[in-house]
């Protein structure tokens, strides 16, 4: 028998050949969400086998910096090798990095995720504006019709 990594002498010549370790990869799409505070931001995260693994992955995260992002794994591990899970992640404005680590027995993969929270802006253009009195002592305003972008 021979075992990979190994070489063999055949009829014809020598072979070798490389065998892969069962194993998993860890992926996030989008690896970048943009949002505004108080919406979520998803990205879905896939577990792949790699090799013939067919163990269970837990999924974990870790938020830098620590405070301002809420995220949740759905699920939180990934059965049979491989499939996916949803992180999705809300928080005040920010730009914030979520790292997500899966771990299989001695196999522990990592990704990152880059989340940025905006806060939404309110702008008055121009900032202010000065009415004069009419000659009669009234005041007056005139609006105008906006101009187009």
């Amino acid at each position: 028998m021979v075992t990979g990594g190994s070489t063999a002498s055949l009829r014809g010549g020598t072979y070798l050949w490389n065998s892969v370790s069962a194993n998993f990869a860890l992926a996030a799409s989008p690896s970048s969400v943009a949002v505004n505070a108080g919406v979520s931001g998803t990205s879905t995260l896939t577990v792949s086998s790699i090799g013939g693994f067919t163990g269970t992955v837990a999924l974990a995260t870790s938020v830098s910096p620590a405070t301002g992002l809420d995220c949740t794994l759905a699920p939180t591990s990934v059965s049979g090798g491989s499939g996916s899970s949803t992180l999705s992640c809300s928080g005040s404005a920010g730009t914030y990095t979520v790292t997500v680590t899966g771990t299989s027995g001695s196999l522990t993969h990592s990704t990152g995720v880059t989340f940025t929270v905006s806060d939404f802006t309110l702008t008055a253009s121009p900032a202010s504006v000065a009415v004069h009195p009419s000659p009669t002592g009234t005041p007056a305003v005139t609006a105008g019709r906006p101009r187009a972008l």
